[in-house]
């Protein structure tokens, strides 16, 4: 059972025309609430960034699960399939439409700002010309998911988002959590550099 405090990290898993990809954010719970399984965690956050990303992505996008690790200690990790699909007809190559999120992040205003970036691929199309993305405010909701406060009404489950940064000279890797401040993206759209590549690991 996850507890306050706990740092979680999401795994967003999909695949764009037959590429299986993923994208990680992560949280630290403020208050559980009435969660008692990472399931129930996976199933909120998942609902939500559906909620904020299904308009503006392609056709060709289709969900299959969001897991969820308990970071700070060891439980079962919770797992949520899902079946949903982006929502805009698009017969363009989704998977080099990608959106580069940039993140920031600090405990506390003295704190050195932490910059992190998270990257949104299947963008439909019609939202970029000539490499450069047209209504910035299309990505708001997004932006919200990677640095606003998570709260659900219903259970009280509350968790903030967390911008990550690797430790020097760690063997294993070691990480370090920054409250996330705000998450900003990147006019220029970025292609991937081979239609084939997976990156789920």
């Amino acid at each position: 059972m996850p507890t306050n405090e706990d740092f979680l990290r999401l795994t967003l898993i999909h695949q764009i025309s037959g590429v299986t990809m993923r994208n990680d954010v992560y949280f630290q719970a403020v208050q559980i609430g009435t969660v008692t399984t990472l399931d129930e965690v996976g199933a909120l956050l998942l609902s939500d960034w559906k909620t904020k990303t299904l308009s503006i992505l392609t056709d060709q996008v289709f969900y299959i699960a969001a897991l969820v690790d308990n970071i700070t200690r060891n439980e079962i990790r919770g797992i949520v399939t899902d079946t949903a699909a982006g929502s805009v007809a698009d017969d363009s190559h989704p998977q080099d439409q990608v959106v580069r999120f940039n993140e920031y992040g600090q405990d506390t205003p003295v704190d050195p700002q932490i910059r992190n970036a998270f990257n949104l691929s299947g963008v439909a199309e019609q939202f970029s010309t000539s490499g450069r993305l047209n209504d910035l405010s299309m990505f708001t909701d997004v932006e919200a998911f990677l640095a606003d406060q998570f709260f659900d009404a219903v259970s009280g489950f509350t968790a903030n988002p967390q911008v990550r940064e690797l430790i020097p000279a760690t063997s294993p890797p070691v990480y370090n959590y920054f409250r996330a401040t705000r998450a900003i993206a990147n006019p220029t759209l970025f292609k991937l550099k081979s239609r084939k590549t997976s990156f789920l690991g």
